[in-house]
């Protein structure tokens, strides 16, 4: 009989007793026997995986299967009578259409790329692949041909345009209501956290595809903002639905069937488009996005310092000379473009934990300014009581930048040599800005939503208290800038007890309220809180356990968490990370990881409170004093690794991993370590120090 599979995993002896071994029981874990000499097992999450990507694929095949029969049945006779022209045409049908497979464009446009520059190693997002895989989803929207014509292939040349499979987007708009609808609702939610589109400008875009539909055939860029809009709008406004709508895919399909089309030009326009395709992978739920997101942004930023975006004097101002109106909008709608790039790489960056891709040094722009709004001139369009658009975008543009500079300051380069005392400065100063921001929240005059009508979170007092807490987690969590200058010093629990539970909290009424965004940079910061919540109580009570007195340092909580109330906050946490995460194909069920975590200090707490009174030490000898001081250290520091500090060892792989997809040294990652690194040491030396 072969071990267990959890001893299997972590190399561990394996008793074999049925229904569970020893090690098992005493982590309290599933204990599971398998048969390794047949095929290789698959872990259950895996399937559950596959059959939810396999239901959302089936939907999404249905509704593609619908519109291609629809299209099929009224292009036939045309589809004919092109084949016809371009057989007696075959040179213009060489220049002008694309008679390749998918992956011989990828494979030719990679390998032009690494051998062009005499460097045959590197293969990355500077190469080209990116490019050919944007043409790949033009492709996929037009299978080759059966007979050796590409009637239907789509040219790559922006003169071009011929009858292709566009003409499925011309036929199958959706109703003008509906896209109305969808419109307003990406102006009064996206639009209002990243405002590089111009709000007038969307709204004519609009008017002008439903007053003469062959807008989306000749000018590319209108049809592209224009599907994107509605993918990025169904897929926030239908967020509680999320299984039944593959109608967002669908549209996003449509711009990527334009989207070489726009970036071939060299203007604003193609850096917008490639905010949107950011801005969908932030909301969309089709695929990881993380990685690639991540690379976006990059030549996102990349664009706005060929463009010069950074720099001041590129933008048009009021008391320039010869500034029109239209020369101001438009100057205005680039610098929202420039701010709206540095808070996706402040967010993007500092969840996956890379470095930053825009410098504060680098840049000495203004931010935008409130009074050239056009959403002021549009009263119609705007609630009543909500403060101006863009003072809210200044204000979470503020707090991007005072992130990243706590990313800097004490979670940047762990090579830097720093001194404790410069830490601690750096930590209030922050501190200090942190506050200010926060009081300035009340200038923006929001109104808390107390009648649930589900308006954007952006909106919402609750919101901006939840950045402010996320930051003070950031600020107070272990810093790898102490690593070479201390040991292992005790951290103050009670700020990162104090901000987890507040932001779980905060967590909670947004999604009761059915206005929390459903990203996976959510789910990564309600992760984080949870995570930090359950650090902070496990060693306040390994601390109590080790002190074993009823005294309070600055190593623990300022009292003892009750079990009622780490019940209630794992509960609350548990119930958010499953209604994100179900959104998310993550490698490992992060609520399942949490709960093991929640479950393992929650019954740390209850031992705790459960132990049996101590004996009087007064009214023993010196002798027995002496004996049972022992006894009760000897017994603290063997539980030192015992509930949740055994339940982390299990879960470090899972937490190390937490987007397989994904590398570098993000927030989940950091902590975890620190964890283990804080109770590797003291397992160790309670086991040699005091054999059981």
């Amino acid at each position: 009989m072969q071990a267990c599979d959890r001893c299997y995993r972590r190399k561990s002896k394996c008793d074999k007793s049925i229904p569970a071994c020893s090690q098992c029981l005493r982590a309290r874990a599933t204990c599971h026997y398998v048969d390794r000499t047949r095929e290789p097992t698959v872990r259950r999450e895996v399937f559950d995986r596959v059959e939810r990507r396999l239901r959302q694929a089936e939907a999404k095949n249905r509704a593609l299967s619908s519109q291609l029969m629809a299209y099929q049945s009224s292009r036939s006779d045309e589809a004919r009578h092109e084949e016809d022209q371009d057989s007696q045409r075959p040179s213009q049908i060489s220049e002008a259409s694309f008679p390749f497979d998918r992956t011989e464009v990828a494979d030719e446009v990679s390998f032009l790329s690494r051998q062009a520059g005499g460097d045959g190693q590197y293969l990355g997002v500077a190469s080209g692949v990116v490019f050919a895989n944007l043409v790949q989803g033009i492709a996929s929207l037009n299978p080759p041909a059966q007979h050796g014509q590409f009637p239907h292939r789509v040219s790559l040349r922006s003169g071009t345009q011929p009858n292709s499979s566009l003409s499925l987007a011309q036929e199958t708009l959706p109703p003008e209501r509906v896209a109305r609808h969808l419109h307003h609702a990406y102006l009064n939610h996206d639009h209002l956290c990243f405002p590089f589109l111009n709000r007038r400008s969307v709204l004519a875009n609009l008017d002008r595809i439903y007053a003469d539909g062959s807008v989306l055939e000749t000018d590319a860029g209108s049809a592209f903002i224009f599907y994107m809009i509605q993918a990025i709008a169904m897929a926030s406004a239908h967020k509680c639905e999320w299984q039944s709508l593959p109608e967002s895919e669908n549209f996003q399909a449509r711009a990527m069937a334009r989207v070489n089309e726009v970036l071939q030009c060299t203007n604003i326009r193609a850096l917008q488009a490639v905010l949107l395709l950011c801005q969908y992978r932030m909301t969309s739920s089709a695929e990881e996005t993380s990685a690639s997101l991540w690379h976006m942004v990059g030549i996102a930023a990349r664009m706005c310092f060929e463009m010069g975006l950074h720099r001041n004097q590129t933008y048009h101002t009021p008391t320039t000379s010869h500034s029109s109106p239209e020369l101001l909008a438009e100057s205005e709608t680039r610098r929202r473009c420039f701010w709206s790039v540095l808070d996706m790489d402040r967010v993007v960056s500092i969840t996956l934990g890379r470095p930053l891709a825009i410098h504060l040094e680098d840049v000495d722009t203004a931010l935008p300014d409130p009074d050239l709004d056009e959403s002021n001139e549009l009263d119609g369009d705007k609630p009543h009581g909500v403060p101006s658009p863009i003072a809210i975008f200044n204000h979470i543009t503020r707090y991007r930048i005072l992130s990243g500079k706590v990313m800097v300051s004490l979670h940047g380069n762990r090579g830097q040599s720093h001194d404790e005392i410069s830490i601690g400065d750096r930590r209030s100063t922050l501190f200090r800005e942190l506050e200010n921001w926060r009081s300035e929240t009340k200038d923006l005059r929001l109104i808390a939503d107390t009648q649930k009508t589900r308006q954007s979170s952006f909106l919402s007092p609750e919101w901006y208290e939840l950045l402010y807490y996320n930051t003070l987690l950031m600020l107070y969590r272990p810093s790898p800038a102490l690593s070479n200058v201390q040991i292992r010093t005790p951290l103050a629990l009670q700020p990162i007890f104090d901000a987890s539970k507040e932001a779980i909290s905060r967590y909670a009424m947004l999604h009761t309220s059915q206005r929390i965004n459903y990203t996976w940079i959510t789910l990564h910061a309600v992760f984080m809180a949870g995570l930090s919540y359950i650090y902070a109580v496990s060693g306040h009570f390994r601390a109590r356990r080790v002190n074993n007195s009823s005294s309070y340092s600055t190593t623990t909580l300022t009292a003892d968490p009750s079990i009622l109330e780490v019940v209630n906050t794992c509960r609350s946490c548990s119930i958010v990370l499953v209604a994100v995460s179900e959104r998310w194909a993550t490698p490992r069920h992060c609520h399942k990881v949490f709960d093991r975590l929640g479950d393992a200090v929650l019954a740390d707490v209850i031992s705790f409170f459960t132990k049996p009174q101590q004996t009087d030490s007064l009214a023993l000898s010196g002798q027995q004093q002496k004996t049972l001081h022992d006894t009760t250290r000897r017994n603290a520091l063997l539980h030192l690794v015992s509930g949740v500090d055994l339940a982390l060892r299990d879960c470090f792989d899972d937490l190390q991993h937490f987007h397989d997809a994904h590398g570098g040294d993000g927030p989940i990652q950091q902590l975890s370590q620190d964890w283990l690194d804080e109770i590797g040491g003291m397992a160790l030396d309670a086991r040699k120090k005091h054999p059981i």
